[in-house]
């Protein structure tokens, strides 16, 4: 079975749960959105971004986290389940994508 698991997993222990179906024979694939870390290129990018959070209401590091997370998940196989952690983490265009991966969430 086709296994996806998304998380923002701090201790690791969904980590565990995706190692653990894997050794029970399943395809596990494991998006941890802890892991993916946006760098700021330069001090006026972060200056620029405090403002940006401040007026506009957008912060750099989360649209990088949802690109990536898009593309990650626009690259992955039809899968037989996706096991979603904490789905209020992430945005609806995310959510969307996921449900076109599987027939059963």
């Amino acid at each position: 079975m086709k296994i996806t698991i998304v998380a923002f997993d701090i201790w690791g222990f969904n980590k565990f749960i995706a190692n653990r179906l894997t050794q029970l024979g399943h395809e596990v694939t494991f998006i941890n959105s802890f892991e993916i870390r946006y760098v700021y290129k330069n001090k006026w990018q972060r200056v620029s971004n405090f403002f940006s959070k401040i007026f506009l209401k957008k912060n750099i590091k989360k649209v990088f986290l949802e690109k990536t997370l898009l593309n990650k998940i626009e690259q992955l196989p039809f899968q037989d389940q996706i096991l979603i952690i904490n789905p209020s983490y992430f945005k609806n265009p995310l959510l969307e994508l996921l449900k076109t991966r599987t027939s059963v969430l």
